[in-house]
Order: structure tokens, then C-alpha cells, then sequence
């Protein structure tokens, strides 16, 4: 029961700050409860259990506030200001001092201070709470006749009571604030593994792009080259395709040839299928000869040319493509022999399309 609403709390809000507040407000609400309950049954006098159920109100108050403005930094302050000042030290003397197990409930609100998020904010309110506390400790030692007495027997159940309440509030209180901190923290890994996704691929066909494949170009293939071909091929009359059968459709085709071509990528071999840009592909191939390159290349675009797209099951689609030696010794950077490539695949297109270029032409 507890652990759920824990949880329901620390997803309460989208960022740990939120979680923080409500989690910090609910156990001192707790807290103000346990303690109303304590008093009724030590019968510490009316005024004590008055004070009590008056700090309850005011912190539930307190969280309406907070739930209907927004402002939370605002009433941590106010909550932590209120709970030092005109809560705990009037119930220090109300509820028998040091002879009481209030130094515990003391040292727990000081715990709250110490969750503040801004440092200077923090030191400000750890200073106030300091003097004031030590201001109580002195005013109860040299006028102990302010201090509600207690009996022995009732002086130690209440220090046994409140320390081991207090002390499962604290160990609950930090492992609430861990869950919520790691639920934040894998949250924004999340989004940094999206946002890493997003930058490195094309949102339509799913493929690496142009600049995940220039980075794959200069950490994996450019050490070595040798062994790595280079397929640069474009579809064969997209404009068309777009024009007669419209965009949305043309869409379908980019994402089936995406599809078709990343399926007979090697993956063992560190091969790569890439959206270079609108209807232009990349496909790496690792081969043992140009002639196997080629061979691999032909599959590819034979595979292409036998898709059958349930919208228009007559339609063939046909690609052409250039293809390279990476190790070829008149690449000295990438840069040229991509611009090789796509002469070739040009090259392609002039002489009748549906068809693969290679560089030892």
C-alpha cells in the first residue's frame, strides 16, 4: 500500500523537483499524523494535541496550494520555514523537550532543510534552522519549567517511539528520493538514446543517414578500405512515381526498397545500408573481389526490381547504381570517392537505367 503510493508520488511530475516536493510534503504529513496519534495516547494535555492536528491541516493546506499554483519551489520554502520556525520548536517545549523524543523530530526537519534545491537557499534556511534550535535547547535547559514534564516510563517510550519512527521516516524518505532520482535519470537516458536515434537515422525508412555514414565511413572503412565496395544507387524514375501515384505512395516505395535492401545486408561482415538523401541509397558491401562486388550489387538491384507493392501490383520498380573499390589508390580521401560513385551512378542513368556501374569500366 505504502510502496504504491510512493510510486504514484514519485511519478507525480515530469522532473525530480516535483517528485522531491510531494514526497518530502507527504511524509511530513505522515509525520504530523504519527504525532497527533502519539500525544492523544501519552495525554500530553489538549493544547498539544490542538498543536498537532493544526501542523496536519496546515501542511495538507500547504499541498493544495502548491497542487493549484504550481509553485513548488515556493512552498518547499514556506513548508520548510513554517515546520522550523512555528511548528517543531513550540511542540519542543509542548511535548517534554529533551526528556521527549522530539531532538529526533529536530533532527528529521533538519533533513528536510538539507533537501533544498538551491545551495544559497539551502545555507540560508540550515543557518536559520541551527539558531533556532540551538535557541530552544538553551531556553529549555536554563528555564526547564517551560517544558512540559513526563514521567520515566512515558519519557521513554517516547524516545523509543519517535526514535524508531523517525528513523524509518529518514530511511524512507532517501530511498524515495533514490527511486525518484533513477526513475529521472533512466528517463533521460531514454531520451538521449532517442535523440542519439534521431540524429544517426532517417525517421521514414529506418535506415542509418548521411551523417551516421560518414562517421561509419572514417572510423571502419577508411583504417582498412581494403575488402570494402561502395554501391550508390538511386530509384529509377521517382518524380513520376511521385506525380501519378502520389507522394504518400511514393513514401511505401522508399520504405519497401529500405526494406529490401537492409535485408541482404551481411551484417557479420560489417556491411551498412545507408539513405543518402531523398531517393539515393548507400549500400556497403564487404566482398573478396570487385567481381563478387558486382555480383552482390546485381542481386541487390534484381531483388529491388522484384518487389510487388500491394497497391499497384503491376509496377515494377527498377534502381541504378555506381559502384567502387574503397581501396582504390586514386581515393586519397572519401571525399573523392563519393564523388566517383556518383558519376557512375549517373552514368547508369544515361546509358538506360536498371542497371549497376562499376569503377573498373
Amino acid at each position: 500500500m505504502i510502496a504504491q503510493k510512493l510510486k504514484k508520488i514519485a511519478d507525480h511530475g515530469p522532473t525530480f523537483d516535483a517528485a522531491l516536493f510531494w514526497g518530502v510534503l507527504y511524509f511530513t504529513i505522515l509525520a504530523a499524523i504519527a504525532s497527533a496519534i502519539f500525544t492523544v495516547f501519552e495525554n500530553l494535555g489538549n493544547v498539544v494535541e490542538i498543536a498537532s492536528i493544526f501542523i496536519t491541516f496546515f501542511l495538507v493546506a500547504l499541498g493544495i496550494i502548491a497542487k493549484k499554483t504550481g509553485k513548488l519551489e515556493a512552498c518547499y520554502f514556506a513548508m520548510v520555514i513554517s515546520v522550523n520556525t512555528i511548528l517543531v520548536p513550540p511542540m519542543f517545549f509542548l511535548c517534554g523537550g529533551f526528556e521527549s523524543g522530539m531532538p529526533f523530530y529536530c533532527l528529521t526537519a533538519m533533513l528536510v532543510v538539507s533537501l533544498t534545491k538551491r545551495f544559497k537557499l539551502r545555507a540560508i534556511l540550515f543557518f536559520h534552522g541551527i539558531v533556532t534550535y540551538a535557541v530552544c535547547f538553551s531556553y529549555a535547559n536554563s528555564h526547564p519549567e517551560l517544558v512540559a514534564s513526563m514521567t520515566a516510563t512515558s519519557s521513554f517510550y517516547d524516545r523509543l517511539v519517535s526514535y524508531l519512527f523517525m528513523s524509518f521516516t529518514i530511511m524512507t524518505i532517501i530511498s524515495y528520493l533514490l527511486f525518484a532520482y533513477n526513475r529521472e535519470h533512466k528517463a533521460k537516458d531514454k531520451l538521449i538514446q532517442e535523440l542519439n536515434y534521431m540524429s544517426s537515422h532517417d525517421p521514414l525508412t529506418k535506415l542509418v543517414n548521411r551523417r551516421r555514414f560518414i562517421d561509419f565511413l572514417n572510423n571502419d572503412i577508411w583504417p582498412a578500405r581494403k575488402g570494402y565496395y561502395l554501391l550508390m544507387f538511386d530509384i529509377d524514375n521517382f518524380k513520376k512515381i511521385n506525380d501519378n501515384l502520389s507522394h504518400v505512395f511514393g513514401d511505401t516505395v522508399l520504405e519497401k526498397i529500405a526494406e529490401t535492401a537492409k535485408s541482404l545486408r551481411r551484417q557479420d561482415r560489417n556491411e551498412l545500408t545507408v539513405r543518402y538523401g531523398g531517393e539515393e541509397f548507400i549500400q556497403v558491401i564487404k566482398a573478396e573481389s570487385m567481381e563478387s562486388a558486382i555480383a552482390m550489387a546485381n542481386y541487390i538491384r534484381t531483388s529491388i526490381s522484384e518487389i510487388v507493392f500491394d497497391e499497384h501490383p503491376d509496377l515494377r520498380v527498377t534502381i541504378s547504381g555506381g559502384l567502387v573499390d574503397c581501396a582504390d589508390p586514386n581515393f586519397d580521401t572519401h571525399g573523392k570517392m563519393l564523388e566517383r560513385v556518383d558519376v557512375l551512378l549517373y552514368l547508369a542513368k544515361a546509358r538506360g537505367k536498371n542497371q549497376i556501374v562499376s569503377g573498373i569500366e
